[in-house]
């Protein structure tokens, strides 16, 4: 349907007055870029000639604009140059001659053929050394104007190559160390035109280093030997320390050394502590078409670890089970060994695995206990500090509250269940809402109190069963929310 669009005209002529005016020639398509000259004709007219007057939209007179107006009755022409980028696909021109009472006009409107331009070329232009491959590429905002992509491949100080046709992706294959130029051009075939080439420039990245010998932990003030993979094409290697790690350069330590050699001899701090060693790919200086490879980089630590960081869940319930996970600053996990000196008190250790302990909690609310689990860490060069995480009461436990007696009489006190909780507690200014609703959810008194224990008076509660629910919120930690069951029984 497309193409059928492109080869058909809609002639539409306009006439002000009941003589004719003609534009010649009638073209129904036109190409971008060609310039063509129309003749206005009348068959007839009355009344005294002023002047021409030509319009054009997708193309533009002479005199460079879109309206041009010729005085000379002798000459009934313009010339029109059409444009070559398709911003709309019908072109019109307009002829008017003009008359005193009367404008005889003729419209025509025509398929304007013309290349669409490719857009910037898309993709990965940057490849590593040898015969690698790389995706490009382009498109047009008027796909149906191209009937044909040509790319081509113009290496460096080699032969231009023809790479692709007929697609607006193509996939680069090179060779060796080649880089040079990528170029794509979009054609029409109707109208024999090629659009303006878009081009790209292919450049060359080295490789990124890889690790052949490496050391995560020394222990201070040793030395140890670092070395990579050899890099095709490299011809140095900048080898660079931080956090107090040295490198020697054949007459003494440096942060920082360039070097054709592969390996190196790193020496640790004197103190314990990380850094990092890296190494960076560099190519001939002759070469200035090819690009430092990306950095290697690697933790490194000196000495025995610091405090032990410890992962997992702070705020508990009674009755539950927990996982935690003791991360060693550098290295994997299962190249060290661990235990677990630290736990709250009445907690049991399930099992340990790699860097891992699972514990199981109290089961009864009244015999919570909080505080931190702390592991350390076992190094080539020692133990290290104890250090953890810290637990505290969560909340949604349910019987982290308790009430009693329980049956109540004239009254019954809330209070918390555990005895190590209500120590942590004391470090906050609670304000706490206690809502006593029956059985049909109806709430029957509700309380607000500053601290525990509380006395609540329940001499006006009918004999029955009720649910207190509570509010604890203060300023620091998660509010908590609870509720417990009483008997009301006088």
């Amino acid at each position: 349907m497309i193409q059928r669009l492109f080869f058909f005209a809609i002639l539409l002529s306009i006439c002000t007055s009941s003589l004719a005016q003609f534009i010649s020639p009638r073209n129904d398509t036109v190409c971008g870029g060609q310039t063509v000259t129309y003749t206005l004709s009348a068959s007839g007219h009355v009344g005294t000639w002023q002047h021409y007057e030509w319009n054009v939209e997708g193309g533009v007179f002479a005199n460079g604009l879109t309206q041009y107006i010729q005085p000379n009755k002798s000459d009934p022409t313009a010339t029109v140059t059409w444009n070559t980028t398709p911003r709309q696909y019908e072109a019109t021109l307009q002829g008017v001659e003009v008359y005193s009472g009367n404008d005889y006009a003729d419209d025509i409107e025509l398929v304007l053929f013309s290349v669409a331009q490719p857009d910037p070329i898309q993709g990965d232009l940057l490849v590593l050394t040898g015969s690698e491959t790389t995706d490009l590429s382009t498109d047009t905002d008027y796909p149906w104007h191209v009937d044909a992509y040509a790319w081509y491949f113009y290496p460096e100080g080699g032969t231009a190559r023809r790479i692709q046709d007929n697609s607006n992706s193509v996939t680069v294959a090179l060779t060796g160390t080649e880089y040079g130029t990528i170029s794509v051009k979009t054609y029409n075939n109707h109208c024999e035109l090629a659009s303006p080439a878009r081009t790209a420039t292919i450049t060359r990245q080295l490789p990124t280093p890889t690790w052949n010998t490496k050391d995560l932990v020394m222990c201070n003030n040793t030395t140890s030997t670092f070395s990579i993979n050899s890099v095709t094409h490299a011809d140095t290697y900048l080898w660079e320390a931080t956090g107090g790690f040295t490198i020697y350069n054949g007459s003494s330590y440096v942060s920082s050394y360039e070097t054709s050699s592969t390996s190196v001899t790193v020496k640790s701090r004197s103190s314990n502590g990380g850094g990092s060693i890296s190494v960076t790919a560099k190519p001939p200086s002759s070469d200035t078409h090819t690009l430092d490879s990306e950095t290697l980089e690697l933790d490194v630590w000196s000495g025995v670890f610091g405090n032990t960081y410890v992962t997992g869940t702070a705020p508990v319930c009674h009755n539950s089970l927990y996982v935690y996970t003791a991360v060693p600053p550098v290295g994997s996990p299962s190249s060290y060994t661990y235990t677990w000196p630290t736990k709250p008190s009445g907690w049991y250790t399930m099992s340990t695995w790699t860097n891992n302990i699972q514990v199981a909690t109290p089961t009864l609310a009244s015999n919570m206990t909080y505080g931190p689990i702390r592991a350390k860490i076992r190094n080539e060069c020692g133990w290290s500090t104890e250090g953890g995480i810290t637990t505290y009461p969560g909340w949604g436990c349910g019987g982290y509250y308790m009430a009693a007696p329980n049956p109540a009489g004239e009254y019954t006190e809330i209070d918390i269940a555990s005895e190590d909780a209500k120590t942590l507690e004391a470090e906050y200014k609670s304000e706490i809402t206690l809502t006593v609703v029956d059985k049909m959810g109806t709430p029957m008194m509700k309380e607000v109190v500053y601290s525990l224990p509380y006395q609540l008076n329940t001499s006006r509660l009918p004999k029955g069963e009720y649910v207190i629910h509570i509010i604890d919120q203060a300023k620091g930690r998660e509010t908590r929310v609870d509720a417990m069951k009483i008997l009301v029984n006088r």
